[in-house]
């Protein structure tokens, strides 16, 4: 396991000492070593890594080091982001895990997944969920990602189980007062990051401008661009006190009206009227230091007439989100085992779209073991080249050690 004790070295020296007692990353010194002392077989489990911020004083070629000791296996493994049946079975099978087992462990060493999602299914008692959450980073070689959807309203996993209750963001939009939105952000990421959480997959960024939308509705801030990116941008201010926010739904899910859980829905608007309207709330988020937005499933073919969902369109997702945007941080995809996805395109389509579009987690998979033996394959046969996996890594591990040393400053 060369690149366990590479990288492993290079994280505890970077930081004078290791993970122990870091809110929310660590999975402590003991850990680390474990996972470097485990014996290797056929193929190299996935190695600990974590990676350096180009700011606060962390030494800027850290990553490059802590990368050049993976292999292509572990690197592909930190681009994804899967829940706890995957971890548990490889595939979903809607049986929520309360605690981890030797099946997650194993899967952890072996596949090295770069992050967890958690859903309600998953959380019993504020306690339970913690230590699920500090279990699951003692067990992996790498500190993980672990997420929730806390929107506060209607969506929320935590809400009442170690997270206080909130409105519908539609009540905190029709305060008027981005205040009210910045508290709430700051209380639920400081209540999700002493669970053990670091990214909360909020704000919604949609702008509600469609009475017959099937998804989004009072999740949104509003109906108003200039309201909703207000309340968007001081959400994401409190919330990055403690946890890192998400912009969703990008380039906007807000005037559809088809679910993309069940199909592929489709925003008809060109891109003038992105600009006035949808995009307002994600450009603002992104000026307030959003570290990742999701990807909606959602077409746009006035903009990309090849019809792809925006989750596989690089004309939505590198011209526009990284170019016009200019976003820097952790693209992730919605979920892909999401109708819309999932029942229109192959495993292969599904991983080439994604990456060659400009996306660096690929959230929940269908079959993740196929998924991940797929990604390993392309890359090993030159079809998605390592450098393109590089440049998604060098994020997913820049903002992993940016959250560690700020945990440790």
């Amino acid at each position: 396991m060369r690149a366990v004790a590479l990288s492993g070295a290079l994280i505890v020296g970077a930081l004078g000492g290791g993970f122990g007692g870091i809110d929310g990353i660590g999975g402590g010194p003991e850990a680390v070593a474990s996972a470097a002392s485990a014996p290797s077989e056929e193929r190299t489990p996935a190695g600990s890594a974590a990676a350096a911020s180009p700011t606060g004083g962390i030494p800027t070629d850290l990553i490059g080091l802590v990368m050049a000791s993976m292999t292509i296996e572990e690197k592909v493994g930190q681009l994804f982001m899967i829940d706890t049946d995957a971890l548990e079975y490889g595939v979903r099978a809607d049986d929520r895990q309360l605690g981890i087992s030797p099946a997650q462990i194993e899967h952890l060493q072996w596949y090295g997944p770069g992050g967890i999602i958690m859903f309600g299914g998953n959380v019993a008692s504020a306690e339970q969920i913690a230590r699920y959450v500090a279990d699951l980073q003692a067990a992996s070689p790498i500190p993980l990602l672990i997420a929730a959807d806390e929107e506060g309203g209607t969506v929320s996993r935590l809400s009442g189980v170690g997270v206080d209750e909130f409105p519908d963001m539609a009540v905190i939009g029709g305060t008027g007062d981005p205040s009210a939105a910045r508290q709430v952000g700051e209380t639920i990421g400081r209540q999700m990051a002493a669970l053990g959480f670091n990214v909360d997959l909020a704000p919604v960024a949609d702008v509600n401008t469609n009475p017959r939308n099937l998804v989004i509705g009072d999740r949104a801030f509003g109906s108003g661009p200039g309201l909703v990116a207000a309340m968007v941008a001081a959400e994401v201010e409190g919330l990055q006190e403690s946890v890192s926010a998400t912009l969703k739904h990008f380039p906007g899910h807000g005037d559809t009206d088809s679910d993309s859980h069940t199909g592929l829905a489709t925003v008809a608007h060109d891109m003038e009227r992105l600009r006035a309207v949808e995009l307002v709330p994600f450009a603002a988020g992104i000026d307030a230091g959003a570290h990742l937005v999701l990807t909606a499933h959602v077409s746009a073919p006035a903009i990309d007439p090849s019809g792809a969902p925006a989750t596989m369109s690089r004309m939505l997702l590198t011209d526009v989100l990284r170019g016009e945007l200019g976003f820097e941080g952790i693209i992730i995809t919605d979920a892909l085992d999401m109708a819309a996805i999932s029942e229109h395109y192959s495993v292969d389509e599904i991983i080439t779209g994604c990456i060659d579009a400009g996306a660096d987690i690929l959230l929940v998979p269908r079959d993740f073991h196929a998924a991940y033996d797929a990604f390993v394959a392309l890359v090993k046969s030159g079809r998605i080249s390592e450098e393109r996996v590089d440049e998604s890594l060098r994020r997913i591990l820049a903002l992993k050690l940016a959250q560690i040393y700020a945990d440790v400053e």
